[in-house]
């Protein structure tokens, strides 16, 4: 595991993330963004 920094509409926010965990589903699932959408 490891410790990111993303700042989100204007706000910083630092979470632990799995390796193989995709920037996509901590946004979704753990920083309730839901208007992130996954694209080819």
């Amino acid at each position: 595991m490891r410790e990111s920094e993303v700042k989100v509409n204007g706000q910083i926010r630092m979470r632990e993330m799995k390796d193989n965990e995709l920037l996509l589903d901590l946004l979704r699932d753990r920083l309730e963004v839901k208007s992130v959408k996954a694209a080819c």
